[in-house]
C-alpha cells in the first residue's frame, strides 16, 4: 500500500527538491560563500593586483550571479511543468549545438590577447558544465551545481593568471622600493610606445613597446620620479624625473603629485614632513 501511495503522490510534492526549502541551510551557506569568494577574487585580480593589465569580468560575473540566484528562487516558487509542456529532447540537443561554437569562439577571442586570458580560462573551465545532459542536471541539486560551477570558475581564474605570467603591481612596487624609491603610487597601465615618447632618455625594447607597462610615481633622491615596469618580466624599462611641463607630467595624476609635493617657483619640492 505504501508503494502505491508513493506512486500516486502528485508531482508538485516532488517539485523543488533543488530549491531553498529542500536543501540544508549549511549547503546554501557554502554555495553562497563560494560565489562571494569568487567575486572577491575577481575584484582583487582586476582592481588590486593586475589593474588595467588583466580583465577578470568582475561586474559581468557579479550580475550573472545575481540573475542565477534570482532564477533559482523563481524556479522554486513556480508550479511544476505538465508532461505536455516539457521540452522535447531535440531542444536540448539544439542548445548544445548552439553553445559549442559560441563557447569555442569566446575562448578563441580570449586567447588572442593576454588581457583576456583570465576570461578565456573561466569559460574553458565552466564550459563542460553547460553541456551536461538533462539526465545528470535533474539529479543534481541547485546548491551543488553552484558550488561545482564557482569552484571551476575560481580554478579557471587562477589558471588564467598563471598563464598570463604577469607580476602583480605590489610586486612591481617592491622592485622599485629595492631601487631606492619611496612613497610609491601606482598611476596606470599604459602601452609602452606611448610612455617611450615621454621617457626619451630610456631605450625601450621592441617587446616593451607592444606591452602594457605599469607606470608608478615615487620619491627618489629628494625628487619626484616616474618609473615604468614591464609586468611580463619585472624589468624597470624606464625612469625619469617628473618636472614642471615635462611630457611625463601629463601621465602622473595631479592629485598624487600635489599630495606628495608642493609647487614653489615653478619647481616641485618634496614636503619636509615624513609621509606615513
Amino acid at each position: 500500500m505504501e508503494k502505491s501511495k508513493e506512486k500516486e503522490r502528485p508531482a508538485s510534492e516532488e517539485w523543488g527538491k533543488s530549491d531553498f526549502a529542500h536543501m540544508p541551510a549549511w549547503v546554501w551557506v557554502l554555495a553562497f560563500f563560494c560565489c562571494a569568494a569568487y567575486i572577491f577574487v575577481l575584484y582583487l585580480v582586476e582592481y588590486r593586483l593586475y589593474r588595467d593589465v588583466l580583465a577578470a569580468g568582475t561586474i559581468q560575473w557579479g550580475i550573472f550571479t545575481i540573475i542565477l540566484f534570482a532564477g533559482i528562487w523563481y524556479q522554486s516558487e513556480i508550479e511544476p511543468p505538465k508532461p505536455s509542456d516539457k521540452k522535447p529532447k531535440w531542444t536540448h540537443l539544439a542548445i548544445h549545438i548552439l553553445f559549442i561554437p559560441l563557447g569555442a569562439y569566446a575562448i578563441f577571442l580570449g586567447f588572442r590577447e593576454r588581457l583576456s586570458f583570465v576570461l578565456a580560462f573561466q569559460i574553458l573551465f565552466i564550459f563542460p558544465t553547460l553541456l551536461l545532459p538533462p539526465k545528470i542536471t535533474k539529479r543534481l541539486k541547485a546548491a551543488h551545481m553552484l558550488i561545482c560551477m564557482y569552484a571551476l570558475l575560481l580554478t579557471g581564474t587562477f589558471a588564467g593568471v598563471l598563464a598570463a605570467g604577469y607580476i602583480s603591481q605590489p610586486h612591481a612596487a617592491g622592485l622599485l622600493r629595492g631601487q631606492g624609491y619611496k612613497s610609491i603610487a601606482f598611476q596606470e597601465a599604459q602601452k609602452g610606445e606611448y610612455l617611450a615618447d615621454a621617457m626619451p632618455e630610456n631605450a625601450f625594447l621592441p617587446e616593451d613597446m607592444e606591452t602594457s607597462l605599469y607606470l608608478f610615481s615615487g620619491e627618489k633622491d629628494g625628487a619626484l620620479w616616474a618609473a615604468a615596469v614591464n609586468p611580463m618580466n619585472g624589468a624597470i624599462v624606464g625612469e625619469t624625473p617628473v618636472t614642471e611641463g615635462s611630457k611625463i607630467a601629463h601621465w602622473v595624476d595631479p592629485q598624487t603629485l600635489d599630495f606628495y609635493y608642493r609647487r614653489w617657483n615653478g619647481e616641485i619640492v618634496p614636503y619636509e614632513m615624513e609621509l606615513k
